[in-house]
């Protein structure tokens, strides 16, 4: 059984492939089991990666009933793909454990089974023991999160004019895909303009130690981020 490390966003199901060999000399069914190493991440069912690209596609790929691979000729390798639901885990990679073992039977080298091979002659188990596992990587990739600015201005005689002594106020939208660790944001002042103090907000509420203006630059710390989600910075400028 050879695994494949598989990278993926956050489909809300995943293949994760496998190759199965039959490594015998007659044709074999195979029995499927998986399990994951992260409780939010769960095997769903398998499926024949019909088009052999390692990714699941309903419309394409076969879905496997009772987790069993029908039988394959000695030595044929068939592709498979082992579903894992895992679009609940935040950044983490998942390890999924595969088992495969022949519906005949398993055992020791050597071992018979009357009457179960090809032509009702006895299958006899090999050097493998007819059964194998393996593990696979499936990396949670986290889209980088995105920033939109925009702005708005003020003039003192009542207008939307950019003239002396207007304000400006601008407004930051980070967007993160998923879990992010330590993220910042960071704009600098435009220049012709003087940064308003205690001007600077995030998501609606004044910021104490988490935001900063050092002279040039507006900085937020917004620390790790736990999950998907907005968070809005405001601040204001005056044009000189």
């Amino acid at each position: 059984m050879t695994p494949r490390t598989v990278i993926t966003g956050d489909a809300a199901v995943t293949g994760v492939p496998f190759v199965v060999t039959n490594a015998g000399n007659g044709s074999e069914a195979f029995a499927l089991s998986a399990t994951t190493n992260q409780a939010a991440a769960t095997v769903t069912g398998y499926a024949i990666d019909r088009d052999g690209n390692g990714a699941y596609d309903a419309a394409v790929d076969t879905l496997l009933s009772g987790a069993v691979l029908p039988a394959i000729g000695a030595g044929v390798q068939q592709r498979v793909l082992v579903l894992v639901a895992a679009a609940g885990v935040a950044g983490d990679d998942v390890t999924v454990t595969t088992s495969v073992r022949a519906t005949t039977g398993t055992g020791a080298p050597g071992t018979t089974f009357a009457g179960q091979g090809d032509g009702g002659g006895d299958a006899v188990v090999g050097t493998t023991g007819a059964a194998a596992s393996a593990e696979a990587l499936l990396v949670r990739a986290v889209a980088t999160p995105t920033l939109v600015k925009a702005q708005s201005v003020a003039a003192p005689d009542g207008s939307a004019r950019a003239i002396r002594g207007a304000t400006i106020t601008y407004t930051l939208t980070a967007h993160f895909f998923g879990a992010t660790p330590a993220a910042v944001i960071a704009d600098p002042v435009p220049a012709g303009t003087r940064y308003r103090a205690g001007s600077l907000r995030l998501d609606g509420g004044a910021l104490g130690d988490t935001g900063s203006f050092d002279g040039s630059t507006v900085r937020v710390a917004l620390g790790d981020i736990a999950a998907a989600g907005d968070r809005v910075i405001t601040f204001q400028t005056t044009i000189q």
